[in-house]
């Protein structure tokens, strides 16, 4: 069989000639860029959380020393830590503390863990605050109430000895049961009781009374919540006050929330400690305009940075457990508000304007009638 031979093709010169998708590739160019008239503003963080110190300047069992001389008699240099109009009268809370050994520049920082198991209902909520996991300060377990049988409103909140390892109970916080904050309105929103604060009791006719100091403040206190519409320049915050039985009560602090949405949010945001200032007038400010800050969390929106407790001030680091107890029961109850929100969605609250607005409501009312 014969072998063939395989010939080579020319190959034939490349053509020169261009076409017209050819030619319009040749001289195409990209258009330009999109040039707004003017230039957008860059949108700053809304909650900036930069150069936050890391670590406390004085170690624990300072702060833990310093909360408990709060309730007892005599501190330091031998100094009364309350002054009182009478040698008998019940002690009085919001007196200066006085005493030489306490440092002014000390700084607390503690970081918030927590161990809530969100699977099961009804929710405990459970956590701690301390330099570490395995270092915890201030503690927050929750448990049922006698009022709620589908709800744990009750907190029972604690404080450690860092050197002995002793838990103290500091205050039981009842939270009302059914909380509805998204409506508008004054709330009591929970009432706290200061176990570890002493309570002037005098006997009457074989039984016990408790009284209170002449200011109204014994070891009672209630957390309230309202609108601005309700209450003013206080509105839209949480405010901690003595109890007196009167009309008006003595606040302790304010609670303002700026961006935070819950711990099952992992929203940029924080939540302020503020002083109850006073205006000329007697009145208390807004303290949403207020400068100093008694204390702030900050929470991290990475979801890997634990919150984080910064205390600059000397006279909250001395009432740390009033304050540590309000804070624990306003981050309980916001993230409950959250939960709430998120399950109703973009609803309308029923009763409002929008919700007797809507066309389902209106053609209900001609089906019923």
């Amino acid at each position: 069989m014969p072998i063939r031979k395989t010939e080579k093709k020319s190959q034939a010169p490349p053509d020169s000639s261009t076409d017209r998708t050819g030619e319009y590739s040749l001289i195409f160019t990209r258009p330009e860029a999109y040039k707004p008239v003017q230039a957008a503003a860059p949108t700053p963080a809304p909650h900036a959380i930069t150069g936050l110190p890391t670590s406390s300047t004085r170690d624990l069992n300072y702060f833990f020393n310093l909360a408990g001389s709060l309730y007892r008699e005599t501190v330091g240099n031998e100094r009364p830590a309350f002054s009182s109009a009478a040698p008998d009268a019940p002690p009085s809370f919001n007196d200066v503390f006085q005493d030489t050994s306490v440092d002014s520049s000390a700084l607390l920082v503690i970081w918030l863990f927590r161990q809530t198991m969100t699977h099961i209902f009804p929710i405990a909520e459970r956590f701690h605050m301390g330099p570490a996991d395995r270092q915890p300060l201030y503690s927050v377990t929750a448990q049922p109430s006698i009022r709620s049988a589908q709800e744990y409103n009750e907190l029972a909140i604690q404080r450690r000895d860092p050197i002995n390892g002793v838990w103290y109970n500091v205050c039981t916080s009842d939270i009302e049961p059914s909380l509805d904050l998204v409506k508008p309105g004054n709330w009591r929103v929970s009432k706290l009781v200061m176990e570890s604060i002493p309570v002037w009791k005098k006997v009457l006719s074989g039984q016990v009374i408790k009284e209170v100091a002449h200011n109204g403040q014994g070891n009672t206190l209630k957390l309230s919540w309202g609108d601005r519409n309700t209450l003013g320049c206080l509105g839209d915050a949480y405010g901690l006050w003595w109890e007196s039985g009167g009309e008006h009560g003595i606040a302790e602090a304010f609670y303002v929330v700026e961006g935070w949405k819950g711990f099952d949010s992992n929203v940029q945001g924080l939540v302020k400690v503020k002083p109850a200032v006073t205006d000329e007038n007697g009145q208390y400010r807004d303290p949403h305009h207020t400068e100093r800050n008694l204390a702030v969390i900050y929470f991290h929106a990475n979801g890997i940075t634990p919150p984080q407790f910064v205390c600059a001030d000397a006279q909250a680091q001395i009432r740390l457990d009033v304050i540590m107890s309000g804070l624990m029961t306003v981050l309980v109850i916001e993230t409950r508000k959250a939960a709430v929100i998120k399950e109703l969605g973009a609803l309308p609250a029923y009763g409002s304007t929008t919700h007797w607005s809507s066309k389902l409501v209106e053609e209900g009312r001609d089906v019923m009638g």
